[in-house]
């Protein structure tokens, strides 16, 4: 500092400018450190993450007859698609490949299993000696299931396995920063605005869609330095206002603010320590205007601000985490006053009261506003903002903001007023548009920036996943088909596949065909590119009569293109579908799509992937989905009910 200033020279520089550097230098090492806040553990203390042991459940002996119909023989077709489709993939013709594996009688005939005796059956012997998958053995709760399918055992509905219940276990604490908007949500229920200094903050690199996933979701250098931007800028406009409020003159009432602020910004109570220290901060300030500024800003840049912060269930703060665990995954915002006031009472530890909570949390508007993002999200419908369109979508640049809005609302009715079923996702005819949006359904009546209702024909539209911003965001200019079908098989069935091979090709000769179908054919001739290909291009063809904007090309060009798309290697929704509308009315009752976004919104709530000791819990979550006649609010409900989000490792 004293090079960079010359400050043996020139005394000229403020104090509160030489702190200011300081202090924001310090925050940068502490963010490169990422030590926030950790409360000192109270021995002895009622821990909230202690759990009793779930019940070996009862088996049923069903008998020696191989089926994927009962529901093991749905966990093990859903287990080998899962970790065998990558290699064997879909057969064009003849025995062999992953489809003669989904087939029970094949399996029983070519000797791969023998009904009832697991111990003679060499698929399971390869799976269990980890022969098979060539991509790593499978878990044990996974192997556990192909075990228990060929037995021909079952267990009641919504039970856990023996490996489920033996390796479940408490989620561990955890760190990974809050998504953009849970930052700019905390920061105007705590000022009530941001004062126009959101651009200044970062936004979020997305996984599956989602923005909160705890493997990017961390500060690192070009954040910190974003972050230092934003709290210097958001400080100023803040304490513009702000001073008005407190009495900046007396100590008592500034003590007072800071400790209503720290609440809100870092979701629990701040320490008599961190106080004075914040105090003493707000005295260097060459004025006390500059004072709360100086204050306004290290709280801004506080770890404990920008980090969500898992605490241990002996920590005196538990139960604030908790209401911040509830209230983020419910409406995406802070504890309000009523659900502090319950986290500093202990009243919390009540499960009555804790439950009675969560309803009031579910009943209020904004709990359908976060299930709607969870949809928007899982469909990655913001992938498009501030896409352009070619010369054949009359743009003037809003059309794709257009897309994103009608989605949401779109989703916001399924959500609202059709019970939030997941079918209805898929199914419903109802949407809103506005002129942006009427070259897309050939609708005269939209002819103003305002939405309208809009009833889709059911021939060119039908169900989310033919609403024009979500053609668009799977698509793309060049071999449209195979982001489409990689969209429907990743996303939606929740089967990965691993990326393209790494190997030369012998150039084809002659011009390449422009028919997606002849292209498809070349890939269904090189065995490297057959295995995944097989999987994704006949679902891509359902969109056929889409173009890349997410028009319905015959509306243009008067020609209707052979859009039969093939689905396979599911559990209950295998078949040739015309077109992607009755593709999607198949997809939104099927076992796997339910499955899927039972993950999905794992992944959303929690911002990671479910790992093997989850299972035992997201076992009773999906029972609770499916007696709901899988309501989406029935799942975010049943989550909440959970050990994943109530309670923590000690």
């Amino acid at each position: 500092l004293s090079e960079r200033y010359k400050l043996g020279g020139d005394l000229n520089i403020s104090i509160r400018t030489i702190l200011k550097i300081v202090i924001l230098s310090l925050i940068v090492m502490l963010y490169h450190n990422c030590a926030p806040f950790k409360p000192t553990e109270i021995v002895g203390s009622e821990t909230s993450g202690s759990t009793s042991p779930n019940p070996v459940p009862p088996i049923v002996d069903m008998g020696s007859k191989l089926s994927f119909n009962s529901d093991f023989g749905k966990e093990a077709k859903s287990i080998l698609v899962r970790n065998c489709a990558g290699c064997h993939g879909v057969p064009t013709d003849g025995v062999g490949g992953v489809s003669d594996i989904l087939n029970a009688n094949s399996l029983v005939q070519t000797g791969l299993v023998v009904p009832g005796e697991p111990e003679n059956s060499r698929l399971y012997q390869s799976i269990l000696k980890g022969r098979m998958p060539k991509t790593g053995p499978m878990s044990e709760v996974e192997i556990e299931k192909i075990y228990y399918w060929i037995r021909g055992l079952e267990v009641s509905n919504g039970t856990c396995l023996p490996k489920e219940v033996e390796i479940s276990r408490v989620p561990k604490t955890r760190m990974w920063r809050m998504s953009r908007r849970q930052i700019i949500n905390t920061i105007v229920d705590t000022f009530g605005s941001i004062y126009n200094t959101q651009s200044l903050i970062e936004y979020d690199t997305k996984v599956s869609g989602f923005a909160n996933d705890e493997s990017v979701n961390q500060v690192r250098e070009q954040y910190a330095r974003g972050i230092q931007a934003f709290a210097e800028a958001a400080s100023i406009n803040i304490a513009a206002v702000e001073k008005s409020k407190v009495n900046l003159d007396s100590s008592a009432d500034m003590r007072s603010y800071l400790e209503s602020k720290a609440l809100m910004l870092f979701r629990r109570p701040i320490t008599s320590s961190e106080l004075d220290t914040y105090m003493n901060l707000y005295a260097v300030g060459d004025t006390n205007l500059e004072g709360l500024e100086l204050v306004l800003q290290a709280l801004l840049q506080s770890p404990n601000f920008w980090y969500h912060q898992e605490l241990g269930s002996k920590s005196p703060y538990k139960w604030y985490n908790l209401a911040s665990r509830i209230s983020f995954s419910i409406i995406n915002r802070i504890p309000d006053d009523e659900l502090f006031a319950l986290a500093k009472s202990g009243a919390l530890s009540n499960n009555s009261v804790l439950q009675g909570q969560i309803e009031r949390l579910l009943n209020d508007e904004r709990a359908s506003d976060n299930l709607t993002q969870f949809v928007t999200q899982w469909f990655d419908i913001y992938s498009i903002s501030g896409q352009t369109f070619n010369s054949d979508v009359v743009d003037k640049g809003t059309v794709s903001q257009s897309m994103i809005e009608e989605t949401k609302r779109f989703v916001d009715h399924v959500i609202r007023n059709k019970g939030s079923k997941l079918e209805n996702l898929f199914t419903s005819q109802t949407t809103f548009i506005n002129k942006d949006l009427a070259q897309f359904y050939k609708s005269s009546a939209a002819t103003s920036t305002s939405y309208i209702e809009h009833q889709m024909d059911g021939v060119s539209r039908s169900g989310i996943m033919t609403l024009p911003g979500v053609v668009a965001s799977i698509s793309t200019s060049e071999n449209a088909y195979i982001h489409r079908g990689i969209f429907v098989r990743q996303n939606l069935l929740c089967q990965f596949l691993p990326p393209p091979p790494d190997v030369q090709f012998e150039p084809i000769s002659g011009p390449l065909p422009t028919d997606p179908r002849l292209l498809a054919q070349i890939h269904a001739k090189n065995p490297v590119c057959n295995t995944c290909h097989s999987m994704i291009d006949p679902i891509g063809f359902s969109y056929s009569n889409y173009d890349e904007n997410g028009l319905f090309s015959p509306f243009n060009t008067g020609k209707t293109e052979d859009n039969t798309g093939k689905l396979r290697l599911t559990i209950d929704a295998d078949g040739d579908y015309q077109g992607v509308g009755v593709l999607s009315q198949a997809l939104g009752k099927s076992r796997d799509v339910q499955l899927c976004s039972s993950e999905r919104m794992f992944q959303f709530l929690l911002g990671r992937s479910p790992s093997a000791q989850d299972q035992c819990e997201v076992t009773k979550i999906n029972q609770k989905y499916k007696d709901s006649g899988f309501s989406l609010k029935s799942l975010l409900k049943a989550y909440l009910e959970s050990d994943l989000l109530l309670k923590r490792e000690q």
